[in-house]
């Protein structure tokens, strides 16, 4: 049950509306559309955890937990998609930029299917945006590591020889 009043920035804002990370078997993250504002339930209460401000920069990004921290990646706003990942700094109690190398989509990364198999991220079936353009759909498949936080791109005959276990997951989607 809960037991304490909402966090001001939430009175007004439909769950539904907010990004979920089931963190651990006793607490749960919420993250404000967009990204910026992040919120903890623990122990019956949610509280706001963050010193940050609604950035209003990455709606639509992949919201996830590696390694028991959490990161949001790509997303769209001020009227472009990105491919920009960002982790949550429990010390500072913001979020930090973490620059990635290799080969990030040009357009950016929104509103796409994501798996996350051990150290890898897969990134497929996005979409890019950029100030006038309307939306395009990527059916690029994409990479990232985790650990050394490289963007690859995978053409799908390098699909065919080299992960064979990935298409066998992608089938059965």
């Amino acid at each position: 049950a809960y037991s304490s009043p909402l966090p001001s920035e939430l009175k007004a804002m439909p769950f539904e509306a907010l990004s979920t990370l089931v963190y651990n078997e006793k607490e749960v993250y919420f993250l404000y559309p967009g990204g910026g504002l992040l919120f903890r339930y623990k122990d019956g209460v949610i509280k706001r955890v963050d010193a940050s401000f609604a950035h209003r920069n990455q709606f639509s990004g992949y919201f996830f937990k590696y390694k028991n921290e959490i990161y949001l990646l790509g997303g769209y706003g001020y009227w472009k998609s990105k491919s920009l990942l960002t982790k949550f700094n429990f010390e500072t109690k913001n979020w930090d930029y973490v620059t990635t190398i290799g080969q990030n989509p040009v357009s950016g990364i929104n509103a796409g299917s994501f798996v996350q198999e051990k150290n890898m991220l897969y990134v497929f079936d996005f979409y890019s945006k950029t100030r006038v353009d309307n939306d395009i759909q990527n059916n690029n498949l994409y990479m990232l590591d985790l650990v050394y936080h490289k963007l690859e791109y995978k053409p799908l005959i390098q699909l065919l020889h080299g992960y064979p276990h990935l298409l066998n997951f992608l089938e059965h989607l």
